[in-house]
């Protein structure tokens, strides 16, 4: 078995999504909530979210006035479906 070193982004990427795993009802947060909630630097969140396929973006939700983002996993399996439909176009 060949061992493959995680780079720090990769270990954090893996952090953020084992938080969104742990909210409730309310898992669509802004970058500064989900900094907070992991403890990962915000620099961190920003690039892992914008750079990673595992996050989407809300496009109708708003925080304050801040755009909101969750996992592809606990979108498909918290989102309603007709919801998830609605906004694939």
């Amino acid at each position: 078995m060949e061992y493959v070193m995680k780079t720090p982004l990769e270990k954090e990427r893996q952090i953020l999504i084992n938080t969104f795993d742990k909210f409730a009802d309310d898992y669509w947060k802004t970058l500064a909530e989900i900094s907070r909630a992991s403890a990962v630097n915000l620099e961190d969140v920003i690039t892992i979210v914008f750079t990673s396929a595992d996050f989407v973006r809300s496009p109708y939700k708003l925080k304050d006035g801040q755009p909101v983002y969750t996992t592809r996993k606990v979108y498909r399996k918290r989102t309603p479906f007709i919801l998830q439909l609605l906004t694939a176009f």
